[in-house]
């Protein structure tokens, strides 16, 4: 049941509270909007001091904190400066929409799907939750099967199982960082020297310990 204004006037009318009550009602308020008007100007600093880099500069380019900062994710310091380099030699270099893949975190808001976020290429799978969200039309458990399949892909020390799944998802770059061995399993990393020397994968980018494969015929 809800009150008209009029209702309201008169209800309000037929409570009869002591005068005292009022300044401890009007000074309460006050002391409510007070401690409001405080959380901008508290919590903005703190934010700032909790959440920026005091070497970054201030700036409306939203990548240049990565080269001054270290993400810390399933144990291991990843330093994002590495992942800036590849995000800008594949702005500088990719041609076209290829599709690419990359380690994905353990759950969403993570570092995983960098390079996908900051280049704008598709990748195999993106963030789970979103992309349930956004292909309900999809057979269910379409978006768990790709990120296994990436998984696998990374954490397999079969060649020929990897190139199926490139094949698969018609990836035309592999993306193989220190994010990509923080997740994957150690085993996995020799199947790329054999993935070369087949003449399935050819390396185009490497420094600082990441390397971008493209995907040969």
């Amino acid at each position: 049941w809800l009150f008209d204004s009029v209702q309201l006037d008169e209800f309000l009318g037929a409570v009869h509270l002591p005068a005292e009550w009022g300044e401890v009602l009007r000074w309460g308020s006050l002391a409510v909007l007070f401690g409001a008007a405080l959380y901008p100007a508290l919590a903005i600093p703190a934010k700032v001091h909790d959440r920026w880099d005091v070497h970054a500069p201030h700036t409306l380019d939203g990548a240049v904190y990565m080269d001054y900062v270290t993400q810390y994710e399933n144990n291991v310091a990843i330093p994002l400066h590495v992942d800036a380099e590849v995000i800008r030699w594949m702005q500088d270099h990719i041609v076209g929409s290829p599709t690419i893949i990359e380690a994905q975190a353990e759950r969403e808001y993570l570092w995983g799907n960098r390079i996908s976020i900051y280049t704008g290429l598709p990748s195999v799978a993106a963030w789970r939750w979103h992309q349930v969200q956004q292909r309900q039309i999809m057979p269910p458990g379409t978006v768990e099967a790709r990120q296994a399949d990436i998984r696998s892909f990374y954490n397999t020390g079969n060649p020929e199982l990897a190139r199926e799944l490139l094949r698969r998802y018609q990836v035309r770059y592999v993306i193989l960082t220190p994010y990509e061995q923080a997740y994957m399993m150690p085993e996995g990393l020799p199947k790329f020297s054999t993935m070369v020397r087949r003449g399935w994968l050819k390396a185009v980018y490497q420094q600082d310990g990441a390397t971008v494969y493209e995907v040969l015929p």
